[in-house]
């Protein structure tokens, strides 16, 4: 036996641009054979057959260069693979496609294109960026709901707010407490789930805005799609790369509500400090108001004998314990109760490319001070993220985000405050005049019959609390196996699992006193939501020729919900200061569990005649626990084409047009109604059997319960 004569060639690969060692970067045999990686310094040392003279060296995102060994040291200069990705964008399921192949609508934003100065919500981070999406905030609020409608509404009934998708996760982003027709015009705006996404963490947005783009969604994508893409760390090369990013905002009410102020409070030019209307004397004519005036002679100047010139008595403010003689002058009540808002959002991000693997981890803060008292919001994240490439065919990671949100917000409509400050009278002191009847809390001082809160008193005592914790993030494991067809033949299998968790926590408080509820009453509620995600995807990429590609995805998915919801409420405090269900006189109860399975076969095939003409065609089934025997299957197809007209011999590279398209969709998407088996309910019974009202349980005390018959 003979052993071959071999030679060891040495060396170290580096960045072209930045000079940097590329750890990590694979050298092999020019001929084939095993290879080595680079250390730490990005040196390599390799034994090559003294008949091989030529090594190979690649690097992810780097050209692959081969170089032949001259003496035993090589410095090997990789280039970086300049792609041009603003022609390339994200589409269904995570595939990334030509923007000149898509036969639908499609628009994406990079980080650079939100607006995330001052922004702690990811919906007004998108505001005015996207054509024909709709969003619309609630309010100025911190924390406050937005409703995003793309391309118009599509249910009178159900909700229109897409489907998010984040790393490939579907997310829930609907707020867990949606408003009952009896519920608009009182409480509080509860936020969506997409509050718990940190701007700052978003690398791009792709929005879906064609049926035909999200079909293969199915039945989740009735509403369009956003396919978020949180930051990686493939783009740091050599060194762990460090960032901390801080912004500050403050706000202010634009527009001040305008009123008049010549007159005072009452009506038919006549002072009556428990009126709700401003119709009464001019302001400057109060000390002359016959029954309240301290210039004229009437009860409260002792028939004259006790004269207060150039002022006037108003009982309420007697009531809140001074003097009730007050000099007349204009307040301006709104200026006085809102502050100046204040955002402050700061994030801390380490992230690095080690060759065969990147990382990407941050922390963020984000603290609001709303322009209403006492209301605010306050988000602690920290995420992290991997990618590592364990060789040519294998690639695995995972992503994974954790938040914890509190949110304080302000009563709306009839349970509001704002329409108290609105409806203030100019002379009226609303911010100087204390609320409560010194001694007692629980009397409030108001210029008007007590029928809304003080809002001075409502932010010292009472508050709509949201606490909400939550992770999300998936894991992945991606095979590429050799088919030996070349470079024009690739098939790639992914197997990606996540889960989205989270706990969201709320309480309302009345103290005793309160304008609505003057015995008090405290409202616990929430929901514990776990939703499991299975995606399994093959994915095959075809050149047969100059003229014709193909590419075809087939796959599975399985997503499982369940979902656990409670509420305790207690009413009639047994004293003040003590809020809690404990302290209350009647307390009552709800709790109820569910779960819901959707599993889905889908595929899509699209195929492209000289990068000029492209088709594409996509079915999706899903199978719905959510809807009964027989009824529980839904197909979705879609089909698009698109033509570059301009890339025709006659056409291309005209100065006139460059680059016109025409194309073509249809497709069918659309979204289940809720489905629930015969269950018990509590009934109420009418008929006269109880007097003039009907039976309702509990009744003395005894439980009773009926079954509720599909019909």
């Amino acid at each position: 036996m003979s052993a071959w004569a071999s030679h060891v060639v040495t060396g170290q690969v580096v960045d072209a641009d930045s000079g940097e060692p590329l750890i990590g970067a694979i050298v092999t045999p020019s001929a084939g054979g095993a290879g080595v990686q680079t250390d730490a310094d990005g040196r390599f040392s390799i034994t090559l057959p003294d008949n091989v003279t030529a090594v190979k060296v690649s690097y992810v995102g780097m050209n692959p260069k081969t170089v032949t060994a001259s003496g035993q040291s090589l410095v090997v200069k990789l280039e970086s693979q300049h792609q041009q990705l603003d022609e390339v964008v994200v589409t269904a399921l995570g595939v990334k496609r030509e923007r000149k192949a898509l036969g639908y609508a499609v628009q994406d934003l990079k980080a650079g294109d939100l607006n995330t100065n001052g922004t702690a919500d990811l919906a007004n981070a998108i505001q005015g960026r996207v054509s024909g999406v709709d969003i619309k905030p609630s309010s100025g609020m911190p924390g406050a709901s937005t409703n995003i409608v793309i391309r118009g509404a599509r249910s009178f009934e159900g909700s229109n707010q897409p489907l998010y998708v984040v790393d490939g996760m579907p997310i829930s982003s609907e707020s867990d407490f949606r408003n009952t027709s009896n519920d608009v015009i009182q409480g509080t705006n509860y936020s969506q789930r997409s509050i718990d996404i940190n701007p700052e963490d978003i690398e791009s947005i792709n929005v879906l805005k064609g049926q035909a783009a999200a079909a293969l969604y199915g039945i989740r994508a009735s509403n369009g799609v956003i396919v978020i893409t949180t930051k990686r760390g493939s783009a740091e090369k050599g060194k762990p790369r460090v960032s901390i990013s801080s912004n500050f905002s403050s706000d202010l009410v634009s527009r001040p509500f305008e009123h008049q102020t010549e007159y005072a409070q009452g009506a038919y030019g006549k002072f009556s400090p428990a009126s709700s209307m401003t119709w009464g004397p001019k302001i400057s004519e109060l000390p002359n108001d016959p029954t309240y005036g301290g210039n004229v002679a009437n009860s409260y100047t002792n028939n004259g004998a006790d004269l207060h010139q150039g002022q006037y008595y108003n009982p309420v403010y007697a009531k809140a314990g001074l003097s009730g003689w007050v000099t007349p002058q204009v307040y301006n009540n709104v200026s006085d109760y809102f502050n100046t808002g204040f955002t402050e959002n700061t994030t801390f991000n380490i992230s690095q490319n080690v060759g065969q693997a990147n990382y990407s981890f941050s922390l963020s803060n984000t603290h609001q001070d709303g322009v209403v008292p006492s209301t605010g919001m306050d988000r602690w994240g920290a995420r992290g993220l991997v990618d590592w490439k364990l060789n040519d065919q294998w690639k695995t990671g995972f992503s994974f985000n954790y938040n914890s949100t509190k949110i304080n917000s302000a009563p709306i409509g009839n349970s509001g405050i704002l329409n108290v400050v609105y409806g203030a009278p100019a002379e009226f002191n609303l911010k100087g005049v204390p609320y409560n009847v010194p001694g007692d809390p629980t009397q409030q001082i108001s210029y008007r019959t007590l029928s809304f809160n003080n809002p001075y008193w409502w932010s010292a005592n009472n508050s709509y609390l949201q606490h909400t914790n939550r992770g999300f993030g998936n894991v992945y494991l991606e095979f590429r196996p050799n088919l030996g067809w070349g470079d024009n033949y690739n098939l790639v299998f992914r197997e990606q699992a996540g889960i989205d968790m989270y706990t969201n926590d709320n309480t309302e408080i009345a103290e005793v006193g309160s304008a609505q509820d003057t015995g008090g009453s405290i409202l616990n509620q929430g929901v514990t939501n776990n939703t499991f995600n299975n995606l399994l995807t093959a994915n095959f990429t075809g050149r047969f020729s100059d003229d014709w590609s193909l590419d075809v995805t087939l796959g599975n998915e399985i997503n499982h919900q369940g979902q656990r919801s409670w509420a305790y409420q207690g009413t009639g405090f047994n004293m003040y200061g003590l809020p809690t269900i404990s302290n209350a006189k009647v307390y009552s109860s709800t709790e109820y569990s569910d779960q819901e399975r959707l599993v889905g076969l889908f595929g899509s095939a699209n195929l492209a005649w000289r990068d000029m003409v492209y088709l594409t065609v996509t079915g999706r089934n899903d199978w719905l626990s959510s809807m009964p025997r027989g009824a529980r299957s839904f197909f979705y197809p879609s089909v698009s084409t698109s033509w570059l007209f301009t890339e025709l011999p006659a056409l291309k590279g005209n100065s006139v047009l460059s680059n016109g398209k025409v194309r073509l969709s249809y497709a069918e998407v659309g979204e289940a109604g809720g489905y629930r088996s015969n269950f018990f309910y509590m009934p109420t019974y009418g008929g006269g059997m109880y007097g003039s009202y009907p039976v309702q349980y509990p009744f003395n005390g005894i439980v009773g319960l009926a079954p509720y018959w599909k019909r």
